[in-house]
Order: C-alpha cells, then sequence, then structure tokens
C-alpha cells in the first residue's frame, strides 16, 4: 500500500473522534427529537434551517447525515462521454449537461436526485446565476425532501477552456438491505 495511503488510514479513526462529538452542538429540538425516536422509518438525512440563520426557497442551511453511503462526485463541466465541451458559451446548455452528467453519476452509485444533500457550484460570472438556477430548480423539482444545502461561488478561472460553470455534488443514499434467510444455510 502506497506510504501516503497509510498514514491517512492510521489517522482516520482520530478524524471521526474528532467530528462525532461535533453532532451533539448541531441538534436543535426538531433534531433532539428525530433522533431519539427510535424507529426503522428514520430519514438518513435531517434539513434544517435554525431560526438564527436566512431562510432559503433554494437552499437548506443544515443537513444532519445519521446513516447511507457518503457519495462524493467530482466536479462535473459540460462535458459528454467522449469528452467534449457541449454548449459552448451557453450557461443553460452547460447546466442542462452538468446536472445530465450528475444524474448518470448518482445512478451508477445506486441514488437519484433525492439524496443529493450538498451542491457546491463556481462559476465564471455571477451574471450566469439566473439561467443556472431555473435549470437547477428544474433538475431538483423530483426530490421528496428539502433542499440540499448549497455553496456558490464566482472563480477566476476554470481548468477547462470554455466551460461556464463546474458543479461538485454530494450524496447519501440508503444501504442496500441485506436479503432475507428463510431457513437452511448461509453461503
Amino acid at each position: 500500500m502506497h506510504l501516503l495511503t497509510c498514514r491517512w488510514l492510521r489517522q482516520l479513526p482520530l478524524w471521526f473522534a474528532a467530528v462525532i462529538p461535533l453532532g451533539g452542538a448541531l441538534q436543535t429540538p426538531a433534531l433532539a427529537q428525530t433522533a431519539s425516536t427510535k424507529s426503522t422509518t428514520q430519514p438518513l438525512v435531517s434539513y434544517l434551517d435554525p431560526a438564527e440563520l436566512a431562510r432559503s426557497p433554494r437552499y437548506s442551511q443544515v443537513a444532519v447525515v445519521s446513516g447511507g453511503r457518503l457519495v462524493l462526485i467530482s466536479g462535473q463541466i459540460a462535458s459528454d462521454a467522449r469528452g467534449e465541451l457541449v454548449g459552448r458559451g451557453d450557461v443553460r446548455k452547460q447546466t442542462e449537461q452538468i446536472f445530465a452528467n450528475i444524474q448518470s453519476a448518482l445512478k451508477a452509485a445506486g441514488g437519484d436526485v433525492s439524496d443529493i444533500v450538498n451542491i457546491r457550484t463556481d462559476f465564471l460570472s455571477l451574471a450566469d446565476l439566473p439561467a443556472y438556477r431555473e435549470v437547477r430548480l428544474a433538475f431538483l423539482s423530483s426530490r421528496k425532501n428539502p433542499p440540499p444545502t448549497s455553496t456558490t461561488v464566482q472563480v477566476a478561472g476554470l481548468v477547462t477552456e470554455g466551460a461556464l460553470l463546474e458543479v461538485t455534488v454530494m450524496a447519501v443514499i440508503a444501504e442496500p438491505r441485506a436479503p432475507k434467510v428463510s431457513s437452511g444455510r448461509r453461503h
């Protein structure tokens, strides 16, 4: 195993030890109620909009993950399966291609748009934000839960020439259920 990988794996338990106590600090009365309910239908993610933070119809302020598999999708630009840029100079077409790429990545991981907990969008020009928001709203319209958390920034440049934006997604997907064994030996 690579030396850096070995070091990273040895430090992993320390990271979990540092992160787990933070979960209690994020609990609000509503979350505490959810956490105390012992139910098999408990959601994997609780979305919170604390009264002390501004509310938005486009995103949630906090997402608390309580189970499932974390899926990290690399920043997507508007490239097709051949790696060619789609919609050169057209932010709407680029955004549609990006969300199609994200949909494909989610499907490959066993999920869908409802599993997204965070979206980060990097723009070259914030003037493109209204067109992006329209396409994003249509993409997220099939969600059964509140909107994901979100970060939007303007950047000086992207790696791929002609790309107007890049979108990175984190999702939490339920663990597949193990098949029930009725009787006999397990293999």
